[in-house]
């Protein structure tokens, strides 16, 4: 399932193993999130809206999503959701807890 599309294609983008969503209403952290992400080697996209969830999700099949107070519609049972609030964001140990570093 890692880096695959829709389809069941690989994503063209063969270095990213690891695909994440950052679907968040917060613009600050959903940024803050993408960068922690992307320097943990995720290949990582963000929305901030339900609207983008659902394009993405009908696009990319993620291995992790990360989110604060948006829905998620049914994803498959691989991809793990994770929803995170600014203070858990902050606290750098929950983060790697829930989320993982980059040997997640």
């Amino acid at each position: 399932m890692s880096g695959a599309k829709r389809d069941g294609t690989a994503h063209p983008d063969a270095r990213f193993d690891r695909m994440a969503l950052v679907a968040m209403l917060d613009s600050a952290l959903r940024l803050a999130a993408f960068n922690r992400l992307a320097e943990d080697g995720w290949r990582v996209d963000a929305v901030g809206d339900a609207e983008g969830v659902e394009r993405r999700l009908e696009k990319d099949v993620y291995d992790l999503i990360v989110t604060d107070e948006l829905e998620i519609p049914p994803v498959p049972p691989r991809t793990r959701v994770v929803r995170i609030d600014p203070e858990t964001f902050a606290d750098g140990e929950e983060w790697r807890r829930r989320v993982g570093g980059a040997e997640a």
